[in-house]
């Protein structure tokens, strides 16, 4: 089940990705259900989809996994 989970957070960070702060906030989200191993994998996926289009966001969730704290659901966009 928790591979499901880690493939429905994938198809929703695509469909939310036309907007910055829905898919900051989605991604969040995904802490929630996900594990750290999982999480890790999905940095990963996020790497390789979105590098071009949201570095920034996708460094700060980077830095939140390595210092195990909650994402910043509000940042300046």
């Amino acid at each position: 089940m928790k591979k499901s989970m880690l493939v429905y957070c994938k198809l929703i960070l695509e469909k939310v990705s036309f907007s910055r702060r829905l898919f900051m906030k989605e991604l969040w989200k995904t802490n929630r259900f996900l594990s750290m191993r999982e999480r890790y994998t999905l940095l990963n996926w996020l790497r390789e989809k979105f590098s071009n289009t949201m570095p920034d966001l996708i460094l700060r969730y980077e830095r939140s996994l390595k210092d195990r704290v909650r994402f910043p659901l509000l940042i300046r966009v």
